[in-house]
């Protein structure tokens, strides 16, 4: 588990990083996202950059004789999660980061600085994924925190006691799946859909401890086809889920 003092070198480690390039996957995986290095606050009609602020991003030390396979006791960080119902402490946090008194910064302003924060922390946390591998299933609003330490804004991650590290393949098989799908989506030629599928198909077999004898590949690409007729609507995330779902019985 990493700590909040190394984390820095976590992140920046060369040994960390896979550096998994867009070549390397095929040319209906997803793209893969860019590490976010600062926080780009944009006028709002012009879009055009007003400031960029620094921001780093840790997590919290766990400590040896704080975890166990049923609990995991973490450094207490003197932040606010982004979650709905702390949107009004983050109003001294705005207030320290850009030096104005709490008063001026509106409840709409607080909205925008909640919304902007929590999609700076989900780009990273997507970055995290595709090129170290570190997964946090259990993600959302209220295991982010941000805090200003030495004037600079910090972004935690926390609660990781359902997170894991996968390898470098597996991250290429995830943005292939997710790419072959949406492609699925959007494609009638027969023949480019059955592609697809078997990209898909090939992504599961990587993934899965399969016994190859018992594995029904022709059975699992026709679900695959079926799960994603063409111009299919509602979101791929339920897709991909029943797609997990049948393929791992």
């Amino acid at each position: 588990m990493f700590s909040a003092k190394d984390s820095s070198a976590v992140w920046n480690s060369k040994r960390a990083i896979f550096d998994i390039k867009q070549s390397e996957l095929p040319e209906c995986a997803y793209v893969l996202p860019s590490r976010p290095c600062d926080w780009a606050i944009r006028h709002p009609d012009t879009n055009r950059v007003l400031l960029r602020l620094p921001v780093t991003y840790k997590v919290p030390a766990v400590y040896g004789d704080s975890a166990s396979p049923h609990a995991l006791g973490m450094e207490k960080i003197d932040g606010v999660t982004l979650s709905e119902n702390d949107q009004p402490n983050l109003r001294g946090i705005a207030a320290k980061l850009f030096n104005i008194e709490p008063d001026k910064i509106t409840d709409d302003h607080l909205v925008a600085f909640r919304f902007s924060l929590k999609k700076l922390a989900f780009d990273h946390w997507a970055y995290c994924y595709a090129q170290t591998g570190f997964f946090n299933a259990d993600m959302h609003d209220g295991n982010v925190m941000v805090a200003v330490e030495n004037g600079r804004l910090v972004i935690y991650f926390i609660d990781l006691g359902n997170a894991q590290k996968v390898s470098r393949n597996t991250v290429k098989a995830t943005y292939t799946i997710l790419g072959a799908m949406e492609k699925l989506r959007d494609e009638s030629d027969e023949e480019k859909r059955s592609q697809y599928a078997d990209e898909v198909v090939k992504c599961l077999h990587k993934l899965g401890d399969y016994e190859s004898d018992k594995a029904k590949w022709d059975e699992l690409k026709q679900e695959v086809l079926q799960l994603m007729p063409y111009r299919v609507g509602g979101d791929l995330e339920p897709k991909i889920i029943e797609l997990f779902n049948r393929a791992y019985k």
